[in-house]
């Protein structure tokens, strides 16, 4: 697969779980076994908005040096997204800390394939 048509896949994957964070945090609360009340709700629409936002602007730009651009910060998100949910001293459920870890290592390794691949 091409570099370039990894990352369209990735950041349409990207989309997708900030669109949900953001309608449905619900949704991503039961997925990553959350318990929380609104305060963990409001959280994670912002979050979904800016994952969202993020994948938008790679989408829709024909710029490759911003696409790649864009991959290289989604490695470092995403992998400074591992290292916290790795670290936290919250009563979150290890199996939702699995899961938070190895999606935000997924996501770094893809990005990280395409921005390797341009340079």
């Amino acid at each position: 697969m091409d570099t370039s048509d990894l990352q369209d896949q990735l950041t349409l994957g990207s989309l997708g779980f900030g669109v949900t964070a953001a309608l449905a945090p619900g949704v991503i609360a039961a997925v990553y076994r959350l318990e929380g009340d609104d305060n963990l709700a409001i959280m994670t629409r912002l979050w979904g908005t800016a994952v969202a936002g993020h994948s938008a602007v790679a989408l829709l730009s024909d710029d490759e040096d911003l696409k790649m651009l864009l991959a290289q910060v989604a490695v470092a998100m995403n992998l400074a997204n591992a290292a916290l949910i790795a670290t936290t001293t919250s009563g979150l459920k290890s199996s939702g800390r699995a899961l938070g870890v190895v999606t935000s290592l997924a996501f770094a390794a893809g990005f990280g394939a395409r921005a390797l691949g341009k340079a």
